[in-house]
């Protein structure tokens, strides 16, 4: 009876510590992929914050020109405000559809 409780206990030990293993390695693997997940994440938020300040910066000179038309124009009754917005060539918005980008310039 003795002899099978240790032959018992020896054959659990190597299950056990075969389980354990495979649970280390699992989770070291989560581990590694959620850290490439969050490392995308960052590097295409990067990305858009990049794309997003050159639109910006190229909009701002345009939409200042169209302020100071306005200003310039404010009491001028002969001008509707489209031809203020044609000679300050359109209206500039940031964003991101191409069909509107068409109907504003």
């Amino acid at each position: 009876m003795k002899k099978s409780i240790l032959k018992f206990f020896g054959d659990m030990i190597p299950v056990i510590m075969g389980v354990l293993i495979a649970l280390l390695i699992n989770n070291w693997n989560e581990n590694r992929k959620e850290k490439n997940y969050v490392e995308d994440v960052m590097n295409s938020i990067k990305h858009e914050l990049s794309e997003t300040k050159k639109d910006i910066e190229t909009k701002i000179p345009k939409q200042e020109k169209l302020l100071k038309n306005l200003k310039k124009y404010v009491n001028d009754e002969s001008m509707s405000l489209l031809q203020i917005v044609k000679e300050s060539d359109g209206i500039y918005a940031v964003y991101k559809n191409k069909f509107l980008d068409c109907i504003f310039k």
